[in-house]
């Protein structure tokens, strides 16, 4: 499952690229949590258009037993709605459909707020299972 995400983030970074080139724009922004809750702690941003952005991160953390555990979150926004996927290396993948709402600051800067409405894995879904304010940093 690693090597697989690996493999995507890298692809999409690469595809990604070119595009924004030949689009002469920046779409690229860092995601930064605010707060830090569950699997949304920040990472990149791809801006497709007005209305759809791909955001994504892959990291590895130690965890309460002080072992290594793979975490990553990938997600697909049109306008407020979104579909997320996480989880980590030992476990399974989970979906969930969200709810986020944005604001600029400045032209730079935006903050965000998002909510994971119902989230769905091996077990029984999960009602507003996650959430976290963040902040949009153009590059």
């Amino acid at each position: 499952m690693k090597k697989f995400l690996n493999r995507w983030m890298i692809a999409l970074i690469l595809f990604c690229i070119p595009i924004s080139i030949l689009a002469n724009s920046q779409p690229f922004s860092i995601l930064g949590s605010v707060v830090n809750t569950g699997d949304l702690a920040g990472g990149l941003r791809y801006t497709i258009d007005s209305d759809w952005v791909v955001d994504g991160w892959i990291s590895s953390r130690q965890d309460s037993n002080s072992s290594r555990v793979t975490h990553y979150w990938a997600d697909i926004y049109y306008r407020n709605f979104g579909i997320v996927l996480s989880g980590t290396d030992n476990t399974e993948m989970l979906t969930a459909f969200a709810f986020a709402v944005e604001r600029n600051i400045t032209d730079d800067i935006g903050i965000g707020n998002a909510v994971k409405l119902i989230e769905f894995g091996s077990s029984s879904p999960a009602y507003m299972g996650g959430w976290d304010v963040y902040l949009i940093l153009k590059i």
